[in-house]
């Protein structure tokens, strides 16, 4: 409740920061702090956050997705790569381990922590969030080599709109007209 009062009641905050000191191992509580935490544009903060849940729980792939999103919300490309790099390491290796999604293991504070990003989902994320960090550092073949690793029907224009981007940064823009004319239609 404290978490959802935050935006308007100050005082709410001051709630959350008590209980992750009586329970600092609450990782579930946290990431939701720090999920409110971003949204108030508060992204530093965020980070601080998300970097204890996963010192906490290094095995855990979403806090490594989330803290590399939130890296490359500051535009610290070299950060968010190594969050997101240990991020499709760990996600790879659980699906590998078991195919189907599994819940994670409760943590005792009442939180789902089923981990749908370690899911083929959560990769195309991370390949998208890494292609963007390349680019960011102006590394345009490592953003390709990003986006070459995504096979997803449903994200095949997004992947079609970032590799013509990449080719108009380039200042390929012949190129990057043709790719987006190829481009299949958004379906709904």
């Amino acid at each position: 409740l404290a978490l959802e009062l935050m935006p308007g009641q100050p005082a709410a905050e001051a709630i959350v920061v008590g209980h992750l000191g009586a329970r600092p191992g609450s990782n579930g509580v946290r990431a939701l702090y720090a999920r409110a935490l971003s949204l108030a544009q508060r992204h530093g903060d965020a980070i601080a956050q998300i970097e204890i849940v996963v010192r906490n729980d290094p095995a855990a792939p979403a806090p490594w997705l989330t803290l590399g999103a939130l890296h490359l919300e500051l535009r610290q490309a070299r950060q968010a790569t190594e969050a997101l790099e240990r991020f499709v390491m760990l996600a790879s290796a659980a699906s590998q381990r078991a195919p189907a999604a599994q819940p994670a293991e409760d943590d005792g504070d009442g939180e789902d922590n089923e981990a749908p990003d370690a899911s083929a989902a959560g990769l195309t994320q991370a390949y998208l969030m890494l292609a963007q960090a390349a680019e960011l550092e102006r590394d345009f073949p490592a953003a390709e080599r990003w986006l070459e690793k995504i096979d997803s029907a449903q994200q095949a224009l997004d992947v079609q709109m970032r590799r013509a981007s990449l080719l108009a940064r380039q200042g390929k823009m012949t190129q990057a007209r043709d790719l987006i004319r190829k481009a299949p239609e958004k379906s709904g």
